[in-house]
Order: structure tokens, then sequence, then C-alpha cells
């Protein structure tokens, strides 16, 4: 944790991706398992072939978090999820869902004041 937000701070322009179950011929050719993906405009060419795969993972843990923090409209964003081919795409979504959290986060705070 300390190292990651001395990184976030030290150059918050570099996103890092911890990768614990890199393959092994990947790390005997010198690859890390911190991988920086993008640094400003200039993508690492070295890590491309994980792009597919990494937003594949990121769809799953939305489809995951959403359907725990409000499943009614998991089918809706199951169909967005499927039109994403970019990371930018994602947006829009994750808009949708951090607003569902909060709106179900009020009801139930007024559904507990209201009890007392």
């Amino acid at each position: 944790d300390i190292a990651v937000k001395w990184r976030r701070i030290a150059d918050p322009d570099q996103p890092v991706l911890w990768l614990d179950q890199m393959p092994a011929r990947s790390l005997s050719r010198g690859f890390n398992n911190h991988i920086n993906l993008i640094r400003g405009q200039v993508i690492n060419m070295r890590y491309l072939e994980y792009f597919e795969k990494i937003l594949h993972f990121i769809k799953d843990r939305i489809l995951v978090y959403h359907g725990a923090n409000n499943p009614k409209g998991l089918l809706e964003v199951r169909e967005a999820l499927e039109k994403v081919h970019k990371v930018e795409d994602l947006l829009p979504i994750m808009k949708v869902t951090l607003a569902s959290e909060w709106q179900s986060m009020v009801l139930e705070e007024k559904k507990t004041n209201s009890t007392f």
C-alpha cells in the first residue's frame, strides 16, 4: 500500500497494475510484476498483448461489484459492458454504477431512520 501511494504521489501520470499471475516466460524476459501500461500518451508496447485480458478482467469485476451492490440494474450493466471495446467506454458505466450505489445507500439510510 505504501509503495502504491508513493508512486501515485511521485508520478500521478503513471498508472500501475499489479499482476501476481504473470506468466513465467514473461518474467524470465525481464518483466516485473508491476507494469506501467500507459505513461502520459505513450502506450507500453511490451504489454499490449495483455490489454484484452485486462479489459475482460475489469469488465468481469464491474459485473461482480454491481451485482453485489445493486442487482436490479445488472442486466443493463451487462448489456452495456458487451459494447465496451476500449477503456474509455467504461467511464459512463462506472458513473451509472456508482450513482446507483449512492442512491441505494441513501434509500437504506432513510429506511433505517424511519424505523426509530
